[in-house]
């Protein structure tokens, strides 16, 4: 996506993405949402920009 298309500020617009995560993996997603009151969609979404922001896309 260029800049022109993300906008001003760099924020696309979002569209719906699934994933499929083990089990466990839900299991403690959820439970830091509801530990830190935030949002399954936020936790993923921070977590993802973090990774592609990294540099180093080789893991």
């Amino acid at each position: 996506m260029s800049a022109t298309a993300a906008g001003s500020d760099g924020q696309g617009e979002r569209g719906p993405v699934t994933v499929l995560l083990p089990q466990e993996t839900v299991d403690r997603l959820m439970q830091y949402c509801l530990d830190y009151r935030v949002t399954p969609d936020e936790v993923v979404e921070r977590a993802l920009k973090e990774y592609f922001l990294e540099g180093d896309m080789s893991h």
